[in-house]
């Protein structure tokens, strides 16, 4: 097993990437989609890390941004109806399930904002998908998965979950 981590940043926007080879190799990025950038901006980078990836399994943990009943949220707006076609037109998954908690909640309101993204080729990897109910440190509450080959064995637990740190 390998892993490789790579930092891209862009004017606006940083993306986190993390290669993991265990039976075959996985793109992890976490994202932010800055909302005070036209979501196209955004998606450039999406479109970036699907070529980047060449076929390999993608996993996009991403603060969005945007709102979309298609991810369990109440209402639908502009940007997830964009990022909704993003996804059909790519052939990518949304994992994020109802749930009795948002992945975002503050004084201005809740949603569910925070997605889980993935490819078909790890469609059936990602399992156990939830918005955990444990204190976070953050506006934003703890996603969890896990990470398993079909079969069910040799998984692994993937959270991802804000950091109390400001690295500067």
């Amino acid at each position: 097993m390998y892993t490789y981590i790579n930092t891209y940043s862009h004017t606006y926007s940083h993306i986190y990437m993390v290669y993991v080879q265990v039976h075959a190799r996985i793109v992890l990025a976490s994202m932010n989609l800055d909302i005070k950038l036209h979501i196209d901006d955004n998606l450039l980078n999406i479109e970036a890390i699907i070529q980047h990836a060449k076929g390999e399994g993608i996993i996009l943990a991403m603060d969005s941004n945007s709102r979309s009943t298609t991810w369990h949220d109440t209402q639908t707006k502009a940007r997830g109806r964009i990022l909704e076609e993003l996804r059909t037109s790519n052939q990518l998954h949304t994992l994020n399930e109802d749930s009795d908690y948002t992945a975002f909640s503050s004084t201005r309101g809740s949603s569910n904002i925070d997605l889980t993204i993935v490819n078909t080729q790890l469609l059936r990897t990602v399992k156990e998908w939830e918005n955990w109910d444990q204190d976070s440190c953050s506006d934003h509450n703890i996603i969890r998965y896990t990470l398993g080959r079909a079969r069910g064995d040799n998984s692994a637990q993937l959270t991802k979950e804000p950091r109390c740190t400001n690295i500067t």
